[in-house]
């Protein structure tokens, strides 16, 4: 082999160096735009998830706690109650199939407790303790409710898809009813 001065000086890439530097090129930005997109729909539903769950739980915590504590329940619905409370202020829970919301309505303060629930629905039962059983049989009479059951689902819209939530189920049983 022999050193040629005259040759040596040319710089630069060649045609086949420079196509396959490109396609090279190209298949890692791909990769990583494909990575990058299938992240932040991966948080998206994170988000979404924890966001509904955390909604639930507030929820559930609230409806549990002044259940609990109701005296008696004056007028019901599939959609909503009315109890007087332990200090004989009217309680209300209402659902607003239209608005899609769950409110809790107290001593002219009105909480949003879910939004975006697609589904609303209250049941009311009494507890019969015959048989040594503590089954919840359906009631027609205020007088007679001791527990109640709520259903619900809700969803949630993020970046253009909508997360829904699994069904949520729940029966609170009355105790302080008289």
């Amino acid at each position: 082999m022999f050193f040629n001065p005259k040759t040596s000086k040319r710089q630069g890439f060649t045609l086949m160096e420079f196509l396959f530097a490109t396609g090279v090129s190209a298949i890692a930005v791909l990769a990583i735009v494909g990575f990058s997109v299938f992240g932040s729909r991966s948080l998206a539903a994170l988000y979404a998830s924890s966001s509904l769950d955390q909604q639930n739980r507030k929820t559930i915590d609230q409806m549990t706690k002044d259940l609990r504590n109701v005296m008696a329940v004056t007028n019901f619905s599939t959609n909503g109650f009315i109890c007087q409370d332990y200090d004989t202020n009217a309680l209300t829970y209402i659902y607003n199939s239209t608005n899609q919301t769950l409110t809790r309505i107290k001593a002219s303060r009105t909480n949003i407790l879910l939004t975006d629930c697609a589904r609303f629905t209250f049941s009311y039962g009494m507890r019969l303790l015959s048989n040594g059983t503590f089954s919840v049989y359906p009631t027609a009479s205020s007088y007679e409710i001791k527990t109640v059951t709520a259903e619900w689902c809700c969803a949630k819209k993020f970046m253009g898809k909508t997360f829904d939530d699994m069904p949520q189920y729940t029966t609170i049983n009355i105790r302080t009813k008289q």
